[in-house]
């Protein structure tokens, strides 16, 4: 029985990610991302038949958005290189409670699109055109998928 792997990134500081960026800065909370995909990605494998690739790209405190405190281009750069380390689908998965939300949601895949997520580029204009958004397997959770490779 294989399942979805819940999350590979999450949009925004964790405790954990805040101490890594006290001690090492950007650069040591760039290598804890890389451990933790090239830990669980392979540990997973016989397990995970899909993967959240970054869950919450909206904030639910703006300053600690990953975009802020990263790069404005994270989500994209994090995309583009799980996409190469699995060839399981990846989600962009969020919490779309409020229109708000939704619409944040949408801009945020908008601008990864327009940043060069361009495996995931394929499959979401199309929703986006159509649907807005892909509803997900996750209840009450919507996700944008990319093509398998």
């Amino acid at each position: 029985m294989s399942s979805r792997g819940h999350y590979l990134v999450w949009g925004y500081l964790e405790p954990w990610a805040r101490q890594e960026l006290e001690k090492g800065g950007i650069v040591g909370l760039l290598d804890a991302y890389q451990f933790h995909f090239d830990t669980m990605i392979p540990f997973n494998a016989d397990y995970v038949s899909e993967w959240d690739a970054i869950n919450h790209p909206v904030p639910f405190v703006e300053a600690d958005a990953l975009y802020r405190v990263i790069s404005p281009s994270i989500y994209a750069d994090f995309y583009r290189k799980l996409r190469t380390l699995t060839d399981k689908t990846l989600f962009i998965n969020e919490d779309t409670f409020n229109p708000d939300r939704a619409v944040a949601f949408e801009k945020h895949i908008q601008q990864m699109i327009q940043q060069g997520a361009r495996r995931m580029a394929a499959v979401s204009k199309v929703i986006l055109a159509t649907i807005s958004f892909h509803p997900s397997t996750m209840s009450g959770k919507r996700g944008i998928s990319s093509p398998k490779r």
